[in-house]
Formats: structure tokens, C-alpha cells, sequence
């Protein structure tokens, strides 16, 4: 069965969330996403995830509606 929503998609994904080899040679972890898109809230989700285990990716929140921009 797919995981249907994040803390599903957390459960599912936790030894590679967990995996500090990952971690380790990542240099730049990047999200990009206009403020005034719909996925804005659903990109600080995301970050907040990565965040708490132990990522340390670069959120910029951009002007506009794109998380292309």
C-alpha cells in the first residue's frame, strides 16, 4: 500500500530519514516556493521533516504564486 499522507510517507521512509551516510556528503539541501503558492504550507512541512532528522535544508521563500521561480 503507498503511504497516503507525510506521517505515512515518514513511517515508510525512516531508515533513509535516519541514515546518517546520507547526511553526510549532502552539501546544499534546497527548497524553493513563492508565498503565495499553494504548496507553501506543504514545503515548510517538508523542510520541518528533514529538519527533524537531522537535515539541514535551505528553505527561500520566493515572491509569487511558483515554487518554479
Amino acid at each position: 500500500m503507498a503511504p497516503t499522507g507525510a506521517a505515512d510517507w515518514e513511517k515508510t521512509d525512516a531508515a533513509n530519514l535516519d541514515n546518517v551516510s546520507l547526511k553526510k556528503g549532502l552539501k546544499v539541501f534546497w527548497f524553493a516556493t513563492g508565498k503565495d503558492d499553494g504548496l507553501i504550507t506543504t514545503t515548510n512541512a517538508t523542510v520541518e521533516l528533514f529538519k527533524k532528522h537531522g537535515f539541514s535544508p535551505i528553505m527561500k521563500e520566493t515572491s509569487g504564486g511558483s515554487h518554479l521561480d
